[in-house]
């Protein structure tokens, strides 16, 4: 099995100094995203996605307001968009007019037309602004990376779109030998059901959460359908003990500018070590790494990082 994705890197410059408040800047993308892409997609008349006779073909509809055209993962409510913001290193930060910024999106539809379809609005997102106060910038380049961070290829420079190499293939694979691993939750994460609380973070639910993610976007946008042993990941999944926990509650809410209703940002940060049979888990951890896991990755919410301990 493996999971394939794109690791696109766009680099902006400034046009007036910019300001970044912290813990805003990824739900502001996503949402100035959204407006663009349903700007340059959708005719005026089309109000929203919902019952749209076109969306089959809709990349605002595709990208933004997904919904399950076919027989797809049963369970899900609301289907996953097949995108995440990377934008925690622009936390607080202050851009002078003329530097250089970035952020990175990675993408779940490993497509090639689909990165290429995406690219005139991150462009013109850039111009417009990213919101009240965020200011405008230009999209200098975007580039693909490789999973360590080195440059895989342009894919556009200059206002010139280039070919986009095939997309990352990461390996879901058990492996041995690896008995402790550090699980870093870097931005506040939320994951439904029990057993998983700054009290009790057991290993079962987040191994569940990640796989379930991990898997369905795979599906919806890869078209890979996995015969996965549920039960046994489960159930070797609980044989994992928590080593050591600093998870803590932090806060946080946006407001709609749609609907004015507030939303929470908040959920679990911190650390928590595991220790076990983690061969079987260590590459779904990475996966999640990419992905994120919980309730609103789109906002910016459940980033985590994995290390391996000796």
């Amino acid at each position: 099995m493996r999971f394939r994705f794109h690791r696109l890197r766009l680099t902006l410059v400034a046009r007036r100094t910019l300001y970044f408040p912290p813990g805003q800047i990824a739900n502001r993308i996503r949402g100035g995203f959204g407006k663009t892409l349903k700007r340059l997609a959708c005719p005026a008349s089309c109000l929203q996605a919902e019952g749209c006779a076109r969306r089959g073909s809709c990349l605002y509809a595709r990208a933004f307001e997904p919904v399950r055209l076919e027989a797809g993962p049963s369970g899900l409510g609301d289907l996953p968009r097949p995108f995440v913001f990377r934008t925690r290193h622009l936390d607080g930060r202050r851009v002078e007019r003329g530097e250089e910024l970035f952020f990175d999106a990675h993408l779940f539809d490993p497509g090639a037309e689909f990165l290429t379809e995406l690219l005139p609005a991150f462009a013109y997102l850039a111009q417009e602004g990213f919101g009240p106060g965020f200011g405008s910038a230009e999209l200098r380049r975007a580039e693909l990376l490789e999973l360590d961070g080195r440059r895989r290829g342009l894919v556009l420079e200059g206002g010139k779109l280039l070919p986009v190499p095939a997309a990352l293939a990461l390996g879901l694979a058990a492996g041995g030998g690896v008995e402790r691993v550090r699980v870093r939750l870097v931005t506040p994460t939320e994951i439904k059901g029990e057993g998983f609380t700054a009290e009790r973070p057991d290993f079962g639910p987040l191994l569940a959460r990640i796989r379930d993610r991990v898997s369905n976007l795979a599906w919806l946008y890869g078209g890979e359908r996995w015969q996965l042993e549920h039960r046994a990941l489960g159930l070797a999944a609980k044989q994992v003990v928590t080593l050591r926990s600093e998870l803590r509650e932090v806060g946080g809410e946006r407001r709609s500018m749609r609907s004015g209703q507030r939303h929470s940002l908040g959920g679990l940060a911190g650390e928590v070590e595991y220790g076990g049979d983690l061969g079987p888990f260590v590459s779904w951890l990475e996966a999640g790494g990419w992905t994120g896991v919980g309730r609103q990755t789109v906002w910016g919410k459940g980033e985590l990082e994995v290390l391996v301990l000796e």
